[in-house]
């Protein structure tokens, strides 16, 4: 995806940690120690909003979902089974919405680093104020209270 594109291009620590690979074993990796805590379940309400043509993020993590295709890796794919299992553990009582956002097409868009790599559609979740506000007036009542 495209955070390996970009931890390959700008090594950075958040980046090594996110693609787990800031230990050997995977399983002992700060992504992983972060997901066998149940800080979800301190919440009453969780919104994940995804997105298919995020490339940044994968589909199914902003989901908290299993996805077979994820890893080559037998060990890799255990470890990331265990946490989306942890992660949706702690989320058994708590009031759960996942919805999937499509944007407009940007193909009439030029073709930059960013869009080649999958990080402005991961910006639109992020920068478009208005989609939030949107959503807020229309669905917030009907997904939040």
């Amino acid at each position: 995806g495209g955070a390996r594109v970009l931890n390959r291009l700008k090594s950075s620590a958040l980046l090594t940690e996110l693609l787990m690979h800031d230990t050997v074993d995977p399983s002992h990796s700060r992504l992983a120690q972060m997901a066998a805590q149940p800080v979800l379940a301190h919440f009453k309400h969780v919104l994940l909003l995804s997105s298919p043509q995020d490339g940044f993020i994968p589909h199914h993590s902003s989901r908290i979902a299993h996805d077979e295709h994820v890893a080559a890796d037998a060990k890799l794919r255990s470890v990331l089974a265990t946490m989306i299992n942890q992660l949706n553990d702690s989320l058994e009582r708590v009031h759960t919405v996942r919805l999937e956002i499509v944007w407009p097409d940007a193909r009439d868009q030029p073709m930059t680093l960013s869009h080649a790599i999958g990080h402005a559609s991961h910006l639109q979740f992020l920068e478009n104020t208005l989609f939030y506000r949107l959503f807020l007036q229309t669905m917030g009542r009907r997904y939040l209270v």
